[in-house]
């Protein structure tokens, strides 16, 4: 028996294609077609939710005069974590104990991708990005707990599927159309 999760499905559907007699009854949720490229689809789809929520804060009176220019901020907030991370001081609410966690541009931008997911955090994201590009830490402090639900995804564990999986499989004249509609 297979249960397949987005990612999880895709495996399942592959599973059940070449080892029909092998598997029982299969349960998928949130499926990822076999010929989805999740590698160039977030890529793009992430790019794209940026530009609308920079686009919705131009929109908004209060927004465009607190981050003039989100996008760019994004880029040096991005820069800015990439040489020199910032550290988050986080308690667990049962035990009280503080968990440090050393925020670089890999879960920056880890942060940012769920954030323009998740409506109630979707507003503060010009804020955070602004904020973090100017060198303030308050906002990414606020927001840390969601490292802490999610799991801080690894660079092992997004390499572990993206290369076995995805990168060899991605025909070049793909990913290189794809990489042109990308501003990140």
């Amino acid at each position: 028996d297979l249960y397949g999760i987005s990612y999880g499905s895709k495996l399942a559907l592959s599973a059940m294609r070449d080892f029909p007699d092998s598997i029982r009854a299969t349960i998928i949720a949130s499926p990822l077609p076999l010929e989805a490229n999740p590698f160039l689809d977030q890529t793009v789809g992430f790019d794209s939710a940026l530009k609308h929520l920079w686009q919705a804060c131009a929109a908004d009176a209060v927004c465009a005069a607190d981050n003039p220019d989100p996008a760019s901020a994004f880029i040096a907030a991005t820069q800015r974590l990439a040489d020199e991370p910032m550290t988050l001081s986080i308690p667990d609410p049962v035990t009280g104990y503080v968990f440090e966690l050393a925020i670089d541009d890999f879960q920056f931008l880890q942060l940012m991708y769920l954030g323009v997911f998740v409506g109630q955090v979707t507003p503060v994201l010009p804020y955070l990005v602004t904020s973090v590009a100017e060198g303030d830490d308050t906002i990414l402090q606020l927001m840390g707990p969601i490292f802490l639900i999610t799991g801080n995804l690894s660079l092992g564990s997004l390499f572990t599927y993206f290369c076995q999986d995805e990168v060899p499989f991605s025909p070049e004249a793909e990913t290189n159309a794809a990489e042109a509609k990308v501003d990140l």
